[in-house]
């Protein structure tokens, strides 16, 4: 055992690295950097050389209960499978292993003792000395109590769990991201100062929310207008008093005998790209207009266009009903998604 605590930088929740786990698995980065401690506790507890013998990807996904979450490590090369071995963390003995602790826990030492030189003598505070000692004896606690730490941390990861399944993910981040990485490039090639277009998305994500904002910096993607600044300014001014609630909406597609979105090629495309079952789909659809519809936490929301609105809910996961597993490429769903279906089937028996 290499003891009961391991290093993390304070920074972390910035990391690329961190950002770009984020996005992949569509999850905050607060549940990101629990599942890297999740791990890196797992490797602090029965490796010393950072090699974990016998696991697989798929037996860190089963650990945290979360799929998908080792392949992302490994695609910013923070986790590696070794043929035959098991699984290495690299750069493990710069963050882990006694080695790294002793250079830590010396720096604390240093700082401490840096302190207490300013310190007077008569002022009760501790003494470089006794600093020393204070210290060694925090060490020696340390080395006895190694029996019990794996147990502490196998307890403490599976309390983590909790917290970071993917069943409670709302990817707002991945909507936030996506926002600005399709309408900063518009706004710069428009003649648009960095600084003055990242402010104007961001009145924009304020004044209409973040699913019809993106909607509409990808409608202004497409026009690709001149003056995208003066383009986003009216977006702005227009705010949500501009277009429809999802009531008047679907009372007037239904009054014209138009289908709300079974003929909307743009979702349907993108479904059979991705193959996801029409049975998704359709919990998808019943879930947006429960939220959208009368006594929904949406119904008074305007928009200029609904089928656009759902499209980029599905294919951002914003409604969180299911995941895929990277290995099989299956789509399960979370547990939002068991709840809206239960709810769905529910709500039929009661029509029936």
């Amino acid at each position: 055992m290499a003891g009961d605590w391991i290093k993390m930088r304070v920074d972390l929740r910035t990391h690329p690295k961190v950002v770009r786990m984020s996005s992949a698995l569509r999850a905050d980065r607060l549940r990101i950097i629990g599942g890297l401690w999740a791990v890196w506790s797992i490797f602090d507890a029965h490796s010393s050389d950072g090699i974990l013998e016998g696991y697989s990807f798929f037996a860190i996904d089963e650990e945290l209960g979360w799929k998908g979450f080792a392949k992302a490590m490994s695609d910013v090369e923070w986790l590696t499978e070794q043929d035959g071995v098991g699984l290495e963390a690299p750069r493990f003995e710069e963050h882990n292993g006694q080695s790294a602790k002793r250079r830590a826990m010396e720096t604390e030492r240093k700082r401490l003792e840096r302190g207490a030189d300013k310190v007077p003598k008569n002022s009760g505070q501790t003494s470089a000395p006794d600093a020393d000692k204070s210290v060694t004896r925090e060490e020696k606690r340390r080395e006895e109590v190694k029996p019990t730490s794996s147990l502490r941390s196998d307890g403490a990861a599976r309390t983590a769990q909790s917290s970071m399944l993917p069943e409670v993910e709302k990817p707002d981040e991945s909507l936030l991201a996506a926002i600005f990485e399709v309408g900063l490039p518009v706004m710069l090639a428009g003649g648009c100062a960095e600084k003055s277009a990242r402010s104007l998305l961001g009145q924009l994500r304020q004044k209409l929310g973040d699913l019809d904002a993106l909607v509409t910096v990808e409608a202004m993607a497409a026009e690709k207008p001149l003056g995208a600044a003066a383009w986003v300014a009216a977006a702005i001014k227009a705010g949500a008093e501009k277009g429809q609630t999802f009531g008047e909406w679907s009372a007037a597609c239904k009054a014209a005998g138009e289908p709300m979105i079974s003929a909307y090629q743009p979702l349907l495309t993108y479904c059979e790209q991705v193959k996801l079952p029409a049975e998704f789909l359709n919990l998808a659809w019943f879930e947006f207009k429960r939220q959208h519809s009368a006594g929904g936490i949406y119904a008074d929301r305007k928009s200029d266009d609904f089928r656009a609105k759902f499209r980029v809910a599905v294919e951002r996961g914003y409604l969180g009903l299911w995941f895929v597993d990277r290995g099989t490429l299956a789509y399960t769903l979370t547990t939002a998604g068991m709840q809206a279906q239960t709810l769905m089937a529910a709500q039929k028996r009661e029509a029936a």
